[in-house]
């Protein structure tokens, strides 16, 4: 086989439907012009049919250029998507821990303490001992400790953990 067979049968291949479709614009041009003078001289047809196949596999690469980059862009839409998805279960899933890490320090107090909790509002409250799970409270957010006083200490719910506290209230007390 010849180097310039070689060379150019790969691209035939490649672009069979192309060739085709050129092939095919050029018999319809031929049908609607073949009996103007031009068309006697047959390195005119020859021209003519590479011309309509050279425009079919351009227009076939053009559009293959954009599928592909419609297809990119997609992807990326997707990506990006997939990846907000993920960023948002991570976040519920982040609260979910704390309000449960929250709910769990809240049932290790004593059952008044616990009513306190739940029905406290903005208003602070004095809780006697237990200071290890209140500064734990505190870390947390769930409340601000507003004092040591001689009873105690004076703390406040947040509105965060009072929301926390009423939403898992069936399981407190």
């Amino acid at each position: 086989m010849p180097d310039f067979l070689k060379a150019i049968l790969p691209f035939i291949v490649k672009n069979v439907i192309s060739i085709t479709v050129g092939i095919g614009i050029f018999l319809l041009a031929y049908s609607f012009f073949g009996q103007l003078e031009i068309f006697r001289e047959p390195w005119v047809s020859y021209v003519v049919l590479g011309f309509c196949v050279l425009l079919s596999v351009s227009a076939s690469l053009i559009v293959k250029s954009i599928l592909i980059f419609m297809v990119k862009i997609f992807k990326g839409i997707l990506s990006m998507r997939q990846r907000e998805q993920q960023r948002e279960n991570e976040v519920r899933y982040q609260n979910r821990l704390w309000e449960e890490a929250v709910v769990s320090r809240v049932r290790a107090l004593p059952t008044p303490i616990q009513f306190n909790f739940k029905t406290a509002g903005c208003n602070s409250f004095v809780v006697i001992g237990h200071d290890l799970i209140i500064i734990e409270l505190c870390e947390l957010g769930a409340v601000q400790v507003v004092s040591r006083t001689e009873a105690g200490l004076r703390i406040v719910v947040t509105d965060k953990g009072l929301a926390t506290v009423k939403k898992y209230s069936s399981f407190i007390f």
